[in-house]
């Protein structure tokens, strides 16, 4: 069996340090299961996915997992690989969120866990309570799904502006190098910081313009009726400074024209 390569998901500092190590150990837990469990396995990890899904299983993959779940009050909403008896395999371990609700857990080489660990708690579990949950924390919020909010939002508005004519702007704001404070402040801290990005951006916006956010990393901007240049101006200046540290950010912008354009060419354009 050829060992597979991984290619990191770029928002992602902790994983790109940790790429050779991550892929080894799982390409070891991979050569370990019985060549039709293996075949089982590569077949599940083809399965279609929305872009909300897509990037959650882009993470647990790059983490390593051979199996993960997300579940709230006893429904699924998430669910990647195969389920196997962790007792007949001696190199699998598990990394969860614990008792609750609220529940997500990942299968994965024990050898990996102290390194995926705070990946887990600082980058997965904050993605996957503002995509699939209600996350407490934030007043006004509801059951959140950015892909649902994102196509009825482009089903309702979008696409009707631009068959008249009218252009819509997508914009993302990128953050790096983040998850050394969300080490520092702890999870209070970190929901904090997310939260005030998330102000700073919004305090920026017009009437009828959109953001969500996508992780802690990313933050999307849906602006109807704006050219590439307007939006630009007006980010290009904007500076966040959470509890006196500057944040470094990128900006990535795209602007659509066509009423037909596809969800996914705009994330590839906007690197998500």
């Amino acid at each position: 069996m050829s060992a597979v390569v991984f290619s990191p998901i770029e928002v992602s500092e902790r994983l790109r340090e940790y790429r050779p190590r991550l892929e080894a150990n799982w390409n070891e837990l991979l050569s370990g299961l019985p060549e039709m469990t293996r075949q089982q396995y590569r077949a599940a990890l083809k399965q279609e996915r929305d872009p909300a899904r897509q990037l959650l299983f882009l993470y647990f993959l790059y983490c390593g997992a051979i199996e993960a779940e997300i579940q709230s009050r006893g429904n699924t909403y998430f669910h990647m690989g195969l389920p196997l008896d962790a007792d007949r395999i001696p190199l699998l371990d598990t990394i969860d969120s614990g008792p609750g609700d609220f529940q997500c857990l990942m299968r994965l080489h024990r050898g990996s866990v102290d390194a995926v660990r705070p990946i887990f708690q600082n980058e997965i579990l904050p993605l996957a309570r503002r995509i699939l949950l209600y996350d407490t924390s934030i007043p006004g919020r509801n059951w959140i799904d950015y892909l649902h909010i994102l196509e009825s939002f482009v089903a309702r508005r979008t696409r009707k502006l631009l068959a008249e004519g009218q252009p819509v702007t997508f914009t993302h704001f990128r953050f790096q190098n983040l998850n050394h404070y969300f080490g520092l402040l702890g999870e209070a801290g970190a929901s904090e910081m997310i939260h005030n990005i998330e102000l700073t951006i919004r305090s920026r916006l017009p009437e009828g313009d959109l953001s969500i956010v996508l992780s802690p990393h990313s933050y999307i901007v849906l602006s109807p009726g704006r050219e590439h240049e307007e939006v630009y101006q007006r980010f290009q200046a904007i500076y966040f400074e959470i509890k006196s540290l500057i944040l470094d950010y990128a900006i990535l912008i795209h602007t659509v024209h066509d009423p037909d354009f596809s969800l996914f060419d705009v994330f590839r354009e906007l690197k998500i």
